[in-house]
């Protein structure tokens, strides 16, 4: 089933809405989303792991992809935009910095959420829609901001599209962790941005491209 839009849900009578109740299901579909995936979900299951009835679920959420849809809304990490802007004074140093405050959260529930979602997003524009607007979107605006100010600096060049390097290393760690099952350590951060990040991001500008 395609999402239309993202659903709020409202009262629909009776007794007064209770939003903890609410929250305590989001929580559980999130949970559940990132153990057994989108496929495997069932309304039951959540329901069991909220402690609520399944008829409480149906009320508030008609189907599985309106509770996803919300689940994941509401427990995507927005925070990306918000960070601080690291100033070490090399792209190097404020690659560090990014990492040492990202990493604790590299491996665990906001990619294995994503993760959960694969076999759906495809199918469903919508759900696509949030999995990029609320995951993917906060981390990429950091990173630009972060190679425009080494551009600024003079460490990459003025011609290169910050836009398109800041993809790569959110989806280097996304295939990391959920397609080869590794860890997002000190040592692989590391050679992610020695290796490739800060080489890609610094080399010279062929001459001869076409623009």
């Amino acid at each position: 089933m395609v999402i239309s839009q993202l659903r709020v849900p409202r009262p629909r009578g009776g007794r007064t809405r209770d939003e903890s109740r609410d929250a305590a299901i989001l929580q559980a579909a999130g949970d559940l989303l990132a153990e057994v995936g989108y496929e495997h979900l069932t309304m039951d299951a959540v329901a069991a792991r909220a402690g609520a009835g399944k008829a409480t679920l149906y009320r508030r959420w008609p189907s599985k992809s309106e509770l996803i849809a919300d689940a994941v809304a509401s427990c995507a990490p927005t925070s990306g935009d918000a960070e601080a802007l690291p100033d070490t004074g090399s792209l190097r140093g404020d690659l560090l910095a990014l990492a040492a405050g990202r990493r604790a959260h590299a491996d665990t529930r906001e990619l294995r959420i994503m993760g959960g979602l694969l076999a759906a997003v495809p199918h469903d524009p919508a759900l696509a829609a949030i999995v990029a607007q609320r995951f993917l979107a906060p981390q990429r605006r950091l990173l630009a901001r972060v190679f425009t100010q080494a551009v600024e600096r003079g460490e990459v060049p003025a011609g290169r599209d910050v836009d398109v390097l800041a993809k790569v290393a959110p989806a280097i760690v996304f295939h990391r962790v959920m397609v080869e099952g590794g860890r997002v350590d000190d040592a692989f951060l590391l050679e992610l941005i020695d290796q490739i990040i800060v080489p890609l991001a610094t080399a010279p500008l062929d001459p001869n491209r076409k623009p």
